[in-house]
C-alpha cells in the first residue's frame, strides 16, 4: 500500500508486486495528460483509490484473492504499458552499467 506516487510505487509496479495507492491529489504534483490517463485506468482497476475507506474495503474484500486480482489480464496489460512508459527496464546488469556510465 502506497500513500503517494513515488519511487516505491514504480518499483513494485516494475517488479510486478500487487500494489495499491491511496492518492491524495493535494499532496501530489500535477500530472501530465498521459500520466493522468494511467491514473484513470488505475482507478477503474482498483490500483489507485482516492479514499482510504474505499481502499480498505477493497483490500478486506479481496485479501484472500489478491493474486487473482493482480494477475488479471487487464491489470497486467495496463501495468506493462505503464512500465514501458514510466519505468526503466534492464535486460542485463551490463545494460544498466552502460546506461549508468553514459
Amino acid at each position: 500500500v502506497h500513500f503517494y506516487l513515488g519511487t516505491p510505487f514504480f518499483e513494485t509496479m516494475l517488479s510486478n508486486k500487487p500494489s495499491i495507492v491511496i492518492l491524495n491529489r493535494s499532496f501530489q504534483f500535477h500530472f501530465d495528460n498521459n500520466f493522468e490517463k494511467y491514473i484513470k485506468k488505475f482507478l477503474k482497476l482498483n490500483i489507485v483509490f482516492e479514499s482510504s475507506n474505499e481502499a480498505s474495503l477493497f483490500v478486506n474484500k479481496n485479501f484472500d484473492n489478491i493474486a487473482n486480482w493482480w494477475n488479471r489480464r487487464k491489470i497486467q496489460k495496463t501495468r506493462n504499458e505503464f512500465c514501458d512508459m514510466y519505468c526503466r527496464r534492464f535486460e542485463t546488469k551490463k545494460d544498466f552499467n552502460n546506461l549508468f556510465k553514459k
